[in-house]
């Protein structure tokens, strides 16, 4: 059988995947812990062939510290994605000869809270 680059670290993978740690989050803790960078598929399919026994263990104190990483790498990329929606918009009140900051405000008055910053690097860095 061919061996993987996570096979030495079979017990901590396995350990933390019974706390309840998504796949995302063992691929922080090994890219953080380990300095090991694997891809979903590859920690997929070598879960599918190491499977976790079906035991509850306690979070530890690592689980919350991953779920944080986790939520705030996915609050991110929402809010990137959420400003980009607005893109058009935003370059209509540019080409109006709007300022960043009334740019800001309208976004705000519409629900969408940014940076003068974030909306420059929408724009391409006027």
């Amino acid at each position: 059988m061919k061996k993987s680059i996570l096979d030495p670290h079979t017990n901590a993978l396995l350990q933390r995947a019974r706390m309840g740690y998504s796949q995302r989050m063992l691929q922080l803790f090994l890219l953080r812990e380990r300095s090991i960078n694997v891809s979903q598929p590859t920690l997929s399919r070598w879960f599918a062939k190491h499977p976790a026994v079906e035991v509850d263990l306690p979070p530890d104190a690592g689980f919350q510290r991953y779920r944080e990483h986790l939520e705030l790498e996915q609050s991110l990329r929402e809010h990137t994605r959420l400003l980009a929606r607005w893109r058009g918009h935003i370059e209509r009140k540019r080409s109006q000869g709007e300022s960043l900051g009334s740019i800001q405000s309208d976004l705000l008055s519409r629900g969408v809270k940014t940076s003068k910053r974030s909306i420059r690097r929408e724009l391409g860095a006027e």
